[in-house]
C-alpha cells in the first residue's frame, strides 16, 4: 500500500466517522423535560388506569370475602380458570 492510498483510507474513515450521528442530550434549560400538556395528559392517563386497577381489585377483595367453605374455592377457582384460559 502507497503512502497516497493509505491517506485515501484515513480520509474516508474520518469523512464517515465525522458524517456519523451522534446522540447528544439536549443543553439548555428544560429541553431534557416534557412539555406541560404531556405531563397533564399522562397524568390523567394514568389515574384513570389506575382507577380501573382499583375498581377490580374491590370487586375481587368482595369476591374473595364471599368465600366460605371448600366448595366456594373450588367455584372460584374455575372461574378464574376460565377467565385466564378465555
Amino acid at each position: 500500500m502507497t503512502i497516497l492510498q493509505g491517506m485515501m483510507r484515513a480520509g474516508v474513515v474520518v469523512a464517515l466517522w465525522s458524517a456519523w450521528p451522534l446522540s447528544a442530550k439536549p443543553q439548555g434549560r428544560g429541553q431534557d423535560q416534557e412539555p406541560r400538556q404531556e405531563q397533564e395528559a399522562r397524568q390523567k392517563l394514568i389515574g384513570y388506569l389506575d382507577g380501573i386497577a382499583q375498581s377490580q381489585l374491590d370487586a375481587r377483595k368482595r369476591s374473595i370475602a364471599q368465600i366460605q367453605t371448600r366448595a366456594d374455592a373450588e367455584r372460584r377457582k374455575a372461574i378464574v380458570r376460565e377467565k385466564i384460559l378465555t
